[in-house]
């Protein structure tokens, strides 16, 4: 019983952080609309499925009420070309999304551009 309040605590804490989060000055820049096109939300789902509901650089497991991001490898900004190619997405938990978002602000787009899936995993485990 512990463990599912602890759950749900992290959840309620999580949704109200996306939700600030969404109505940041920071939503502009990710260009919401785009994620909520009914074309990423299926392609989003699929990944889901491919990856089984597992992060892909941790092994962690979605838990009900948990939410996982469906990520770019190379991120939508530095390769708009790829954006919708199911071989540049992976799921990601939040903290291992948090870490590569981190790294990737540090790096540039050509060297973000030659990244790949185990460079990230190297990098993040």
């Amino acid at each position: 019983m512990k463990r599912l309040q602890s759950i749900s605590k992290a959840y309620e804490y999580n949704k109200d952080r996306h939700t600030a989060y969404m109505h940041s000055a920071r939503a502009d820049e990710l260009d919401v609309q785009w994620y909520q096109s009914p074309q990423w939300r299926r392609l989003s789902s699929q990944i889901h499925v491919i990856d089984l509901y597992t992060c892909r650089i941790c092994g962690h497991v979605q838990l009900p009420n948990e939410t996982m991001v469906t990520d770019h490898i190379i991120p939508r900004r530095t390769a708009p070309e790829l954006a919708m190619t199911a071989s540049n997405l992976w799921l990601l938990d939040r903290t291992c999304h948090n870490k590569k978002t981190a790294i990737e602000r540090k790096r540039t787009p050509e060297q973000l551009k030659i990244m790949t899936r185990d460079e990230w995993i190297r990098l993040l485990e």
